[in-house]
C-alpha cells in the first residue's frame, strides 16, 4: 500500500457496566471513544472526553423526555376491556 492510500491507524476504547437499580431494574453504562489517533496525548484524550460528557448531557435529557412521553401515554390507557356489542 503507498503512503498516500494509506490510513492512520486509530483505537476504539469502550467501557461498560450493568448497574443494578432495585425492583428488577437495572441500567447500563457504557461510555467510548472511537478515532483516536496512534500517539494522542493526554490532553487530546480529555478534549474527546469532554466532548463525550457533552454529548452525553444532551442524549440524557431527550431519553429522559421521552420516557416521560412514554410512561404518560402508559397513564392514559385505560386497562378495562372493551365493552362487548349487543
Amino acid at each position: 500500500m503507498s503512503e498516500e492510500t494509506k490510513k492512520p491507524i486509530t483505537v476504539h476504547v469502550t467501557l461498560g457496566r450493568k448497574v443494578n437499580l432495585g425492583n428488577y431494574e437495572s441500567a447500563d453504562v457504557n461510555i467510548g471513544i472511537a478515532g483516536i489517533p496512534a500517539g494522542a496525548t493526554d490532553e487530546d484524550i480529555e478534549k474527546a472526553l469532554t466532548t463525550a460528557g457533552l454529548a452525553f448531557k444532551s442524549l440524557r435529557e431527550e431519553l429522559k423526555a421521552r420516557v416521560r412521553e412514554v410512561e404518560g401515554n402508559r397513564a392514559d390507557r385505560e386497562y378495562l376491556p372493551a365493552p362487548r356489542g349487543d
